[in-house]
């Protein structure tokens, strides 16, 4: 009885510490990097990191670019957005389905998306989806704090974030970057 209780408040501080840790790294936007990097590289590297997880959960991941697209951001920080969108995709697949990762070139700016074949965001709640502590997820397994967080880093890089119905249900997160320097505030 005493063990279960005690894994039982293990459990609920570590929860507690992935909400602190969320909050810190949110709050703590300010202290980006910016830099110019090749963002399909990044997302190769990303997609690397959590292939295992894909191939367990027998979801397919595609993602077909191989030209540089240049982008201006804290990389660092969009390999976080990246990795995000992509366990958020395999969550909502559970078992089986198919991650269409996409990138490419708008105007001035690059962008890419990350699109899951799943259940789909219900209309009535997605407006909501960035909502620091919104979650889906059943009371204690989630935080609500992974879209938000994404949110926040993509505004910081002056960037934008927007989700969708995906085209064969599921879901479309779309993010754009810009692929130069901000140059507001320059004298010509």
């Amino acid at each position: 009885e005493i063990g279960r209780k005690i894994s039982v408040i293990v459990e609920q501080a570590r929860k507690c510490s992935d909400i602190v840790q969320g909050l810190l790294q949110f709050s703590r936007s300010s202290r980006a990097k910016p830099g110019f990097f090749d963002l399909n590289a990044l997302i190769c590297k990303t997609i690397a990191l959590v292939r295992y997880k894909a191939n367990e959960q027998q979801i397919i991941v595609s993602f077909a670019q191989t030209e540089m697209l240049e982008a201006f951001a804290d990389a660092r920080k969009i390999e976080q957005v990246v990795f995000n969108l992509l366990l958020n995709a395999f969550q909502a697949l559970g078992e089986g389905g198919h991650v269409l990762v996409d990138s490419g070139r708008a105007g001035k700016n690059v962008y890419f998306s990350v699109t899951d074949d799943g259940p789909g965001i219900d209309d009535t709640i997605m407006h909501r989806v960035f909502d620091p502590f919104f979650t889906t997820k059943p009371v204690g397994e989630g935080t609500g704090m992974g879209l938000s967080i994404c949110a926040g880093i993509v505004a910081e890089a002056n960037g934008s974030i927007d989700v969708e119905p995906g085209e064969v249900g599921g879901a479309c997160f779309t993010v754009l970057l810009p692929s130069a320097p901000d140059k507001e505030g320059e004298t010509a």
